[in-house]
């Protein structure tokens, strides 16, 4: 059986300051991923119900391919709907640093050590990226732009830039 395996808070080293947990629950998400499964299920459902009721295997011959097609989206289309219904942004500042994951894609955390965040700016309105910096994001448009000495660039997006701002101040 499948199952998602939750990660504990304590199992991070540090005294936790701040944490989220942001989940795909878009409105407009998931109309867009469902329609062209349930059209298909449908379509589906009306050539099973013509081949048993009216007894005319021609029916299931003439659209197999149509059939075939139809399996494909609603594999393919079943399995986005299931990995993105369990996809997660986690996202903890500890005294440790800042740790990050999208969970179930991400097994471990990525680790920020404290003594390498450099700077934390709260990012309003668009989330505009450039060439190598990281972005984590899940929803929303505000994020908070994370700057280590190496010279790398994360854009951590977050219902809460605030707080999650000043908790990576606290920390360095």
């Amino acid at each position: 059986m499948f199952r998602l395996r939750k990660t504990k808070a304590a199992s991070l080293e540090g005294e936790l300051f701040f944490r989220e947990v942001q989940w795909f629950r878009d409105t407009w998400l998931w109309p867009a991923l469902l329609t062209p499964a349930v059209l298909a299920s449908a379509f589906v459902i009306y050539v099973m119900v013509e081949a048993v009721f009216l007894d005319d295997d021609a029916i299931v011959v003439r659209d197999a391919v149509a059939l075939g097609i139809c399996f494909y989206i609603l594999k393919g289309f079943g399995v986005l709907i299931v990995a993105l219904y369990a996809a997660r942004l986690e996202v903890e500042v500890r005294s440790g640093g800042l740790y990050m994951r999208l969970a179930p894609f991400q097994i471990k955390h990525r680790h920020i050590p404290s003594e390498q965040l450099r700077r934390a700016e709260i990012r309003s309105g668009s989330r505009r990226w450039r060439r190598g910096w990281r972005v984590y994001g899940v929803k929303g448009r505000d994020a908070v732009e994370v700057v280590i000495p190496d010279g790398q660039r994360f854009l951590i997006g977050t219902q809460q830039p605030g707080e999650l701002a000043a908790a990576l101040a606290a920390t360095s």
